[in-house]
C-alpha cells in the first residue's frame, strides 16, 4: 500500500481497546484482540482489517461482511473467543523494538487507530498523530495492553498500561485493586519548586510540588502517580493507599529535604529531581490509577521533546523557566485552561498549602526593615568577606515581634540564597537585631559558616537584598548597584522594589569595609535609591546616624584641583569646591567621583555637613595639611594626568544626580575610544587643559559655570587652596577677587579658616619646595570636620 489517510481524532468511534499478544505458553492459539465503539450508533466494520507490523503493515485480519458493533459495545476475537476461532494473526511481541497493530477502514486506505508499544522504533512506524517519535504504550509479557480509561483516546503517552484485570468482551477496568475512576476529577499541578536557591544537589531533595483539588468532594489518590523528567516522563512515586486531598484543599510531595523549603514536613516524600530546563522544556505529569494523564505542567522556552499535554497535542506554550529559588504557580490560584503559558507563573514566594494569589498576614509584616547592612567588608581580601557580613533590622513598630520563620534571601541575578530563622527570636519595639556571620561580634543570629551570607557587591549591576516575613509575604527589599549616567539605575536583571515596579532608582554599589544605612531608621518609602546611603561610621545593633538627603540646585561647584604636585602625586591631591548660591547647602552623602577611564567614587560626605553660601571647602588626602583640610578623603583622590584621554572630576547629589563636572586632558587630546568619561555636563564635549606640575586648575572668575569646560577653567595657576582663584603662573591675573568667605563655617579667629594668610602664603612660596619641610613639621592629625 504506498499511501494510507490518518482518521481525524474527531471521527475516531470504533478503537483498539485491549489486546493480548505475548500469553503465557504459545502465542498464536491464546492472542486475542478487543474492540470498542465509543459512540451511541451501531457500526457497520464488514471488510475493515487489523493490520500487525512485520517489514511493513501486513493484514492479519478482515471483519466478514455483516460484521456489526453495537453502540457503546465491546467486541473481541481470537482463537476460542467469540465468532472468530479461525483469528490467528501471530501479533509480533515487541522483543527488541516497537511493534504493533491497526485498525484499518474497508478501503484500505484510512488508519482508524494504531496501538504500538516497546521501543526503540528502528523500523519508523507513525502513529495517529503521523509521528514516529513515540512514546509508545510498554512492552508487557503474560498480560494484555488495555486503554487506562474504557474506549476513550487522547493519543497520549499513557492511554494503554498493562493490565492486572483482563476483560475481554468487557469494559476495562483498568488501575488496579485500590484504583477507583470518577470520570471527572479536577486535581491540579498548582504549584511547584524545581529549582531550589543555589545547588539543587547541596543539599538534594529540596524540590516540591502542591496539588490542589478543585472539586467539592474528597479525592482518593491511592495508586495514583506523579511523572516527570527532562527528555520525557519517569516515575517521581506512586501515592500509597489511602492519600486523599480534601474538597479545595492541597497536597504537597518533597524531597528528603523540602522542610528546608517548605518550612515543615511535606505531606507525601518521594525521592525524586526535577528538571531546570536549562536549554529545553521539562515536564510533570500527574497520571491517576488507571495510567491517565490528568494534569500536566510543561514549563521552559521549548519542546524539541515532544512533550504533550492532557488531550495529546504537542505542548506549545510553556510555564516559565524557573529562577533560583523561584516558585512556579497557577495565577489564579487552581485555574487550569490547558495553557500552561497562561496558567502559570513565577511567584514572587513560594505559597505551600496556601492559595497562590493570597499573600497571609503576618504580626509586624509592616514594621520590621532592613536597616543596614555589610555587603563588602573588604574587596581586596575576598576571603575576608566570609563570616564577616551582617544585615541589621529594625522594628518600626509599637509592639515586640517574634521573627520565627522569617528570612531573608539575596542574590546577584535572581533570589538564589535564603537564610530562615528556624528559633524563637524577639525583636523589641523601637529595637535592632543584627543576622551576622560567624565573625561578627555584635551578631544576635549567627549564620553558620556552610551557610554564610554572600551577599554580593553589585559591582557591575544592580544586586537584591529582601526580607520575608511568617506569611509568608515580602516586608522589605533593597536593591542596590551602579547607576546609569542620567541616574536611573542598572538594573539589567529587573529586580522589582517593595511598590511593586522594577526598580528605576537604587541603593549605591557596595563599597569595600561601609555598609548601606538608612538615612533615618525604618524611614521607608519603598525606593532603594532614596532610602539608602553609605554609611560614613557602620553602626550594627544602633541606631543610624540621621542624614537629610537634600536635591542639588546646581549652586555647588569644582572651583579648582590639584592633579599633579611635584613629586609623587599620592597622598597631596585635592578638589577644591565652592557654594555659589545664596543658601546653605546640606551636602549629606553627596558623593564626589573622580576618573581616568571611569568613574570611581572617592568620597561621601558626612552626615550634617553643610556649606554656606559663598563658602569655599577644601577635599584633600591626608599629605595635605591637616589645619587647610575641610573634608578628608581616606585613600587616594586619584586625579590623573590624562595620559590618554580625558580625565575628570565630578560631584552627585544624595539623590544620584551629577551637580557639576569638570573633564580636563593634554592640549590636543581627544577622548579615547574605551572611556566611560566621554562628555561633561549638558553634553560638553570639550576639555581643560592640564596644569604643568606643581600648578592647579581652576574657574576664573570663581565659580563661573557656562557648561563649557575649556572656557570656565584657567590652567597652571597658582593653587589657592581654600581661598578665591587668583592667576596663572606666567602672572596674568582673572578679576579682581573678593575677600575670601570663611570656609568650613567657622570664625576668624581660633578655627581653620583663620590660617587663610598662612596658607595663601605657603602656597606662593611652593608646595614642591615645602614638601619635605611639612612632612617634618606637620604631624599627622584627624580632620575634626570630617
Amino acid at each position: 500500500m504506498s499511501w494510507i489517510l490518518l482518521a481525524s481524532l474527531g471521527h475516531a468511534e470504533v478503537l483498539i481497546n485491549e489486546v493480548l499478544y505475548d500469553p503465557s505458553g504459545s502465542d498464536g492459539p491464546l492472542e486475542w484482540v478487543e474492540i470498542c465503539n465509543n459512540s451511541q450508533d451501531d457500526v457497520n466494520i464488514s471488510g475493515w482489517m487489523i493490520e500487525v507490523t512485520s517489514s511493513n503493515w501486513s493484514e492479519a485480519w478482515t471483519f466478514p461482511p455483516g460484521t456489526v458493533i453495537g453502540g457503546l459495545d465491546h467486541y473481541v476475537f481470537g482463537p476460542g473467543v467469540g465468532d472468530s476461532s479461525s483469528f490467528s494473526p501471530n501479533i509480533p511481541n515487541a522483543s527488541s523494538k516497537t511493534s504493533g497493530l491497526r485498525l484499518v477502514d474497508e478501503t484500505g486506505l484510512t488508519v482508524l487507530d494504531t496501538l504500538l508499544y516497546g521501543d526503540p522504533n528502528t523500523d519508523f512506524w507513525l502513529d495517529d498523530l503521523g509521528s514516529s517519535a513515540g512514546p509508545f504504550a510498554p512492552d508487557v509479557s503474560g498480560s494484555p495492553l488495555a486503554r487506562s480509561v474504557d474506549c476513550y483516546d487522547t493519543n497520549a503517552m499513557l492511554d494503554f498500561v498493562e493490565s492486572t484485570n483482563p476483560t475481554p468482551g468487557a469494559p476495562n477496568i483498568g488501575g488496579g485493586e485500590d484504583c477507583e475512576l470518577t470520570g471527572e476529577y479536577g486535581i491540579v499541578i498548582n504549584e511547584f519548586v524545581a529549582n531550589p536557591a543555589g545547588s539543587d544537589s547541596d543539599p538534594a531533595g529540596r524540590e516540591w510540588i502542591e496539588l490542589r483539588n478543585n472539586t467539592s468532594s474528597t479525592a482518593d489518590l491511592s495508586s495514583w502517580s506523579l511523572m516527570g523528567g527532562t527528555q520525557g516522563p519517569s516515575e517521581l512515586g506512586v501515592f500509597e493507599s489511602g492519600t486523599i486531598i480534601p474538597a479545595g484543599g492541597y497536597l504537597v510531595i518533597g524531597g528528603e529535604n523540602a522542610y528546608m523549603e517548605l518550612g515543615s514536613a511535606p505531606d507525601v516524600v518521594f525521592d525524586f529531581s526535577l528538571g531546570n530546563a536549562t536549554s529545553n522544556a521539562d515536564g510533570l505529569q500527574l497520571v491517576d490509577c488507571a495510567g491517565t494523564v490528568i494534569d500536566v505542567a510543561i514549563y521552559g522556552e521549548s519542546n524539541e521533546d515532544g512533550w504533550t499535554d492532557e488531550q495529546g497535542n504537542v505542548v506549545v506554550s510553556f510555564a516559565p523557566k524557573p529562577g533560583d529559588g523561584a516558585s512556579i504557580g497557577r495565577l489564579p490560584d487552581g485555574v487550569d485552561s490547558n495553557d500552561n503559558g497562561a496558567d502559570f507563573s513565577e511567584l514572587s514566594f513560594g505559597t505551600p498549602w496556601v492559595q497562590n494569589d493570597f499573600v497571609q498576614d503576618c504580626p509586624g509584616s509592616t514594621d520590621i526593615k532592613i536597616n543596614e547592612f555589610l555587603a563588602n567588608p573588604d574587596s581586596e581580601e575576598s576571603s575576608e568577606d566570609a563570616t564577616n557580613e551582617w544585615v541589621e533590622l529594625y522594628n518600626s513598630g509599637s509592639s515586640d515581634i517574634n521573627l520565627l520563620g522569617w528570612a531573608l534571601q539575596w542574590g546577584t541575578s535572581s533570589y538564589s540564597n535564603q537564610f530562615t530563622i528556624e528559633e524563637e527570636y524577639w525583636i523589641p519595639a523601637g529595637g535592632h537585631i543584627v543576622i551576622g556571620g560567624e565573625s561578627v561580634a555584635e551578631a544576635d543570629i549567627v549564620v553558620s559558616a556552610e551557610n554564610d551570607l554572600s551577599l554580593g557587591a553589585a559591582s557591575s549591576n544592580a544586586d537584591s537584598l529582601r526580607l520575608l516575613h511568617c506569611g509568608p509575604g515580602v516586608s522589605d527589599t533593597v536593591i542596590y548597584g551602579p547607576s546609569n549616567e542620567d541616574g536611573t539605575a542598572d538594573n539589567t536583571d529587573e529586580w522589582i522594589d517593595d511598590d511593586g515596579m522594577i526598580a528605576e532608582s537604587i541603593a549605591p554599589k557596595a563599597v569595600a569595609g561601609s555598609s548601606h544605612a538608612r538615612r533615618e531608621d525604618g524611614l521607608d518609602s519603598d525606593d532603594s535609591g532614596a532610602d539608602f546611603v553609605i554609611a560614613q561610621q557602620s553602626t550594627p545593633g544602633s541606631a543610624n546616624p540621621e542624614i537629610r538627603c537634600e536635591t542639588g540646585q546646581f549652586t555647588i561647584k569644582i572651583n579648582e584641583i590639584y592633579p599633579n604636585p611635584d613629586g609623587s602625586d599620592s597622598g597631596y591631591e585635592w578638589v577644591e569646591i565652592i557654594n555659589v548660591g545664596s543658601e546653605s547647602v546640606r551636602l549629606d552623602d553627596w558623593e564626589l567621583q573622580t576618573g581616568e577611564s571611569s568613574w570611581n567614587s572617592k568620597l561621601f560626605f558626612p552626615p550634617e555637613s553643610e556649606i554656606g553660601p559663598g563658602e569655599i571647602w577644601l577635599i584633600g588626602e591626608d599629605e595635605v595639611p591637616a589645619e587647610f583640610r575641610d573634608v578628608t578623603v581616606e585613600g587616594t583622590l586619584s586625579l590623573g594626568n590624562a595620559s590618554s584621554g580625558f580625565d575628570g572630576v565630578r560631584l552627585i547629589d544624595c539623590p544620584g544626580q551629577i551637580q557639576d563636572s569638570l573633564l580636563y586632558a593634554k592640549d590636543g587630546a581627544g577622548v579615547a575610544s574605551d572611556e566611560e568619561i566621554t562628555e561633561g555636563d549638558n553634553g560638553d564635549t570639550s576639555a581643560a587643559s592640564l596644569p604643568e606640575s606643581g600648578l592647579s586648575l581652576g574657574r576664573l572668575p570663581d565659580g563661573s559655570d557656562s557648561d563649557v569646560n575649556s572656557v570656565d577653567f584657567a590652567t597652571n595657576l597658582e593653587p589657592t587652596p581654600g581661598e578665591r582663584n587668583g592667576g596663572d603662573s606666567s602672572g596674568e591675573q582673572g578679576s579682581d577677587p573678593e575677600p575670601p568667605s570663611k570656609g568650613c563655617g567657622g570664625d576668624d579667629e581660633g578655627g581653620k579658616c583663620s590660617a587663610i594668610s598662612a596658607k595663601t602664603q605657603f602656597w606662593i612660596f611652593g608646595f614642591a619646595g615645602l614638601v619635605g619641610l611639612m612632612r617634618r613639621r606637620v604631624p599627622p592629625s584627624s580632620d575634626p570636620s570630617a
